[in-house]
């Protein structure tokens, strides 16, 4: 089993069309916001979301399901 696998992104590489994420509660945040930005500033136009939790890091109710989150991002 991974456990934990990092994909880098470089700057100079054409971005991916799609980039899905599996949230955990260590990283639900950042999934969140900090990358769904991140991924919109270097074109990537889909995003998505996966969240099996009931719960966000800091012990907030949320509710499990699947985003798709479009970028404004034209190629």
């Amino acid at each position: 089993m991974v456990r934990y696998k990092e994909a880098i992104i470089e700057l100079d590489e054409t971005p991916p069309l799609l980039v899905v994420e599996v949230i955990s509660k260590g990283t639900f945040g950042r999934d969140r916001r900090t990358k769904r930005a991140e991924y919109n500033i270097i074109g990537i136009p889909v995003y998505v979301i996966v969240n099996f939790l009931t719960e966000d890091g800091n012990g907030k109710d949320v509710e499990p399901g699947v985003s798709v989150l479009t970028s404004d991002f034209e190629r």
